[in-house]
């Protein structure tokens, strides 16, 4: 339902602003929106905001907001999977790194040596590690987690095979047709080799790290490069 906020000028102006250092001011139109659904209130709500008539806010969002449906995967991508990649583009030397960590397969004593591996490739825009809310291991990976700047995503609900392995994959596939180049995914399990494919196959380096003498061979051959954890 949130992504039909983008149905008319009065939402691709708080994109306009979200994208163009307004936050504040995006944050405002956001906070106006949800406490008004008439149209005429709205309109009068944005136009003392901004200070601006109706005609001459439509002629700078034709002048300056020439690439609204970038914007608007963005947050898209934001509202599906809590991923806000960064507004500003970075240095051309810079690398964008997603690091996607599985685990219920990987040990948490390997997060410092996951999370040095991903530096090593760029600037570390996306980082999160994957789990089951009611697994024992959750507390260990929760600290390491916290330790090595990267977001615990626990995954509630029945337990389902493969639950993990799928919202894994669904965030990657989310990247693809974003500004990420270097998606590094910490598991040995070869499942994920379509996904990995895939990413390649759309023009991201997908480094793939895991213990040498689990991972799957069919993984292996499907990323970019292998890295032994």
């Amino acid at each position: 339902m949130l992504l039909n906020w983008f149905s008319d000028d009065f939402d691709k102006l708080i994109l306009f602003y979200y994208f163009h250092d307004g936050e504040e001011t995006a944050k405002r139109l956001i906070q106006a929106k949800l406490h008004c659904s008439n149209k005429e209130a709205r309109r009068t709500l944005y136009e003392v905001l901004l200070g601006k008539k109706q005609e001459e806010y439509r002629k700078e969002l034709l002048r300056k907001f020439k690439s609204l449906d970038v914007r608007k995967s963005q947050m898209k991508l934001f509202l599906e999977t809590g991923i806000l990649l960064p507004r500003k583009p970075l240095r051309k030397q810079k690398l964008r790194v997603a690091l996607f960590v599985d685990g219920e397969n990987i040990s948490y004593k390997h997060a410092e040596r996951i999370r040095s591996i991903a530096e090593k490739e760029g600037v570390v825009v996306v980082s999160r590690v994957y789990t089951l809310y009611n697994d024992p291991s959750i507390r260990k990976w929760r600290e390491k987690a916290k330790d090595n700047q990267m977001v615990d995503v626990r995954l509630g609900g029945k337990h389902e095979k493969d639950k993990v392995d799928r919202k894994i994959q669904s965030d990657m596939r989310r990247l693809f047709d974003s500004r990420i180049d270097v998606i590094c995914l910490a598991t040995c399990d070869g499942g994920y080799a379509p996904t990995v494919q895939a990413a390649v196959s759309a023009g991201k380096c997908v480094i793939v790290m895991g213990e040498e003498v689990k991972m799957s061979a069919r993984l292996r051959k499907a990323g970019s490069r292998m890295v032994a954890l």
